[in-house]
């Protein structure tokens, strides 16, 4: 008697693994833009073509692969507790940053499944759906369980000009701007349309480059006060 995965692990229920590892890697490279590589040029095209291949595929099924990547990668320092005294707890390590990194992925199964369904039909109607999904995400896991609000989206642009949005949209405003710049490309049909989507995330990024810059000119420094 031969064994067999469970159905929901079969496909079609499932994509193929293949699609689910280069999520996973696609995850990676949106978690390069956190701390301390803070790699952001890396990220925004990683999250863009995970939501392109989310749009294509089983949503939350790629979601999972791609918060499991990002977690474990953007997590790793999570085991450094555990070898403060490896000889007792160094065993627990592994499993604190799977389960870590397999929490974040239920996450962002459930925003991007979710704002699958909500964007029914053309795939640049799933993009945004999935993109919205995925920042709902970021939202409810700062609020629930007690909240954990590390690594969001929005986290990308800490250390640039970009993270003075923040002030005026907060951090889960942020991570919707970070992500509407990722989905821009993916939301027309014909490659003319996603070229000009993506001139509009060049210009729309320099912009708040721009503006953040000015702002931080603009505000005095702790020399340059009234005493």
């Amino acid at each position: 008697m031969s064994l067999r995965w469970p159905a929901f692990l079969r496909a079609p229920c499932r994509p193929s693994w293949r699609a689910l590892a280069l999520a996973a890697l696609l995850g990676v490279g949106v978690a390069a833009g956190q701390a301390p590589l803070g790699a952001w040029f890396v990220a925004l095209p990683a999250a863009s073509g995970l939501l392109a291949l989310a749009a294509s595929s089983r949503a939350g099924w790629i979601g999972f692969a791609g918060g499991f990547g990002y977690a474990a990668a953007a997590m790793f320092w999570i085991v450094e507790p555990f070898m403060v005294e490896p000889e007792v707890f160094g065993w627990m390590a592994p499993f604190a940053l799977v389960f870590m990194a397999a929490g974040m992925g239920a996450f962002w199964a459930l925003g991007a499944g979710l704002g699958a369904r909500l964007g029914r039909g053309r795939r640049g109607a799933r993009v945004a759906g999935i993109a919205v999904g995925l920042v709902a995400s970021d939202a409810l896991r700062s609020y629930v369980f007690t909240g954990f609000p590390w690594v969001l989206f929005g986290h990308l642009w800490i250390g640039t000009p970009v993270a003075q949005a923040a002030a005026f949209v907060g951090p889960i405003g942020l991570s919707l701007l970070t992500l509407a710049l990722a989905a821009a490309p993916w939301l027309a049909r014909s490659t003319r349309g996603r070229a000009l989507g993506a001139g509009v995330a060049v210009v729309a990024l320099a912009g708040l480059w721009a503006g953040g810059t000015a702002r931080q000119t603009a505000s005095p420094t702790y020399s340059d006060a009234p005493s």
